[in-house]
């Protein structure tokens, strides 16, 4: 698959030519490289030769809607491209829109603003994650539970970030958008157990890669938040001196 260019790019998807001319207008303003099509149909054949960082698609559409276009990217891959709505009906939850595998949602006439300021926040890199090496003896025993579905699972922290965490997990994945409660135990003096509220940000079901899912923590007490903080910045250092 090629890139439409090193710059950071988006399919539209949307019947009405107006609305593709004006998101496109606003994108391409903010820097990003912008193709568009009319129909779902279109979109799908050109994801099959193109790859894009982003989607951003209405949801009444002929032939085939939004919905079912979505279903369609997810079967593809999981997790990418990230993939928002812009649609003119209300009507539609955005919850079950984001359980679909969908980023956000945002109502005809959509806020350029908050479109950009999300699609900058997701597409840029992200803060460095350290990925543990239980062989490394200097880093602390961790332990950590999720608890989603009315059960609390054993789960492996595999990575660590400034807000949240990706959980290694092989079986009963939670959905995209699921809230779950977190738990943490570190073995070692002067650690007191935290836990905390987080979100599923995404799930990865990837054959050949490691299942699992990536939690953005929601609420925690200040206690928990330094926790968290020390944990990371322990990690950190012991990385930086290997």
């Amino acid at each position: 698959m090629t890139t439409p260019d090193e710059k950071k790019s988006i399919l539209v998807v949307d019947d009405e030519p107006d609305a593709r001319d004006i998101l496109r207008f606003d994108l391409e303003r903010s820097g990003f490289n912008v193709v568009d099509v009319g129909s779902a149909k279109d979109a799908l054949d050109l994801l099959e030769k193109t790859e894009f960082h982003a989607i951003i698609s209405d949801c009444a559409m002929p032939v085939m809607n939004g919905l079912e276009f979505l279903k369609k990217v997810r079967e593809r891959d999981p997790e990418k491209p990230i993939f928002i709505f812009c649609t003119g009906h209300p009507l539609l939850s955005e919850k079950a829109l984001k359980q679909l595998g969908a980023l956000a949602m945002f109502i005809k006439p959509y806020d350029p603003k908050r479109l950009k300021k999300i699609l900058h926040e997701h597409l840029n890199p992200r803060p460095q994650r350290f990925t543990l090496i239980p062989s490394q003896k200097e880093f602390p025993e961790i332990s950590v539970e999720m608890e989603y579905s009315g059960a609390r699972h054993s789960v492996e922290l595999e990575n660590i970030g400034p807000a949240g965490m990706f959980l290694r997990l092989n079986n009963g994945l939670p959905q995209v958008g699921e809230q779950v409660k977190v738990y943490v135990v570190v073995a070692a003096e002067n650690w007191s157990p935290f836990d905390g509220d987080a979100e599923v940000r995404w799930v990865r079901k990837h054959h050949g890669e490691i299942p699992g899912v990536g939690i953005q923590f929601k609420d925690m007490t200040c206690a928990g938040w330094d926790s968290l903080a020390r944990l990371l910045a322990i990690i950190m250092i012991k990385a930086c001196v290997m």
